[in-house]
Parts: structure tokens; C-alpha cells; sequence
């Protein structure tokens, strides 16, 4: 729901901030924490399966910095200066040329 609503947010109100690209970042970070935890759950009611004190308080740990690092995130609203991490990354078509470092050359042959 975080998600959604938060992508939702993005075309609405056309929140193309810096701050917000990065706690987009932190909930999809969340959601993946949701899974492991979901794993784990299914791991602890296996026939053998137990959760452990350490592995309970190191998921605890992990969901408390990530909810106070959200939280931080939303009200501060850090100024971030993403040309100096990563300059172009707002650019149109900047994905294009790690697109093609990963896959190769996408052109289509002409007859």
C-alpha cells in the first residue's frame, strides 16, 4: 500500500525530489524486509524450525532504523544534491546507456 500510494504521489503531485527518490528507496527497502520476514515466519513453523532471540532482535533492529530513517526522511526533507552522486540521473533517457551496458546493443536490423 506504501508503495502504491507513494508512486501514486509521484505523478500527482509531481514530487521529483531528491529526498523523495530516496525514501522511495528506504520503503522498497521495507518491502523487502517484509518478505524475509515472511520467510522466516514460514522457516519458524516448520517441522523443525525455530526463530532464534538473535535473528528476532537483528530483524527488530533492521525495522526500527528503517522506520525511524523513513520518518527522518519525510519530515526533514533533506537537501540532496544528486549532481554531485550522480550527475544526470534526473536527465531524460539516462537509463538508456546502463540499459545497453547491461544488455548490449538493442538495435533493431533494418532491411
Amino acid at each position: 500500500m506504501a508503495i502504491t500510494t507513494g508512486t501514486a504521489l509521484i505523478f500527482m503531485q509531481t514530487t521529483f525530489r531528491e529526498w523523495f527518490s530516496l525514501k522511495m528507496v528506504l520503503v522498497g527497502g521495507m518491502a523487502m524486509l517484509h518478505v524475509l520476514a515472511g520467510l522466516m515466519a514460514v522457516l519458524a513453523f516448520s517441522r523443525n524450525g525455530r526463530f532464534s532471540t538473535r535473528a528476532c532482535l537483528t530483524l527488530s533492529t533492521v525495522y526500527f532504523l528503517l522506520i525511524v530513517a523513513i520518518l527522518w526522511v519525510v519530515l526533514a526533507k533533506p537537501t540532496i544534491d544528486s549532481n554531485a552522486i550522480a550527475p544526470h540521473l534526473f536527465d531524460p533517457g539516462a537509463l538508456k546507456p546502463l540499459l545497453l551496458l547491461f544488455l548490449g546493443s538493442t538495435k533493431t536490423p533494418t532491411p
